[in-house]
């Protein structure tokens, strides 16, 4: 009995560390890898007119994470290119109308993108 409860911690540990995501850092952007796809998590520049980019670090980005943009009353547009295939939830919040993008076709946005 013992024994199991050993060998079941040991795997939630093995798969804890095995599956957490570090934060990394390029440039303005602070992003998460899974499957060697880069999700944005924050972006720190100074804002005005952001083009997020296509990759990070040789690494495609694929998706903006959560709450990524929210309350970044510095930026005026936010320019999408076509690796991005998802976004989460408040992605976008308090942005809405102020970014555009620049792909074709248009991507569908997750519904709750722009909620606060």
């Amino acid at each position: 009995m013992k024994a199991r409860g050993v060998f079941f911690l040991t795997t939630i540990f093995v798969f804890l560390t095995h599956h957490s995501l570090s934060a990394e850092t390029s440039g303005d952007w602070t992003y998460t890898v899974t499957d060697n796809q880069a999700a944005i998590t924050s972006y720190s520049g100074d804002g005005g007119a952001v083009e997020i980019p296509a990759e990070l670090d040789g690494i495609a980005v694929a998706k903006v994470g959560d709450e990524a943009f929210k309350d970044k009353s510095s930026i005026t547009s936010v320019a999408i290119p076509n690796s991005i295939t998802s976004n989460g939830e408040r992605a976008f919040a308090s942005r809405a109308g102020v970014w555009h993008q620049t792909r074709d076709p248009l991507f569908p946005f997750n519904l709750y993108a722009y909620l606060l």
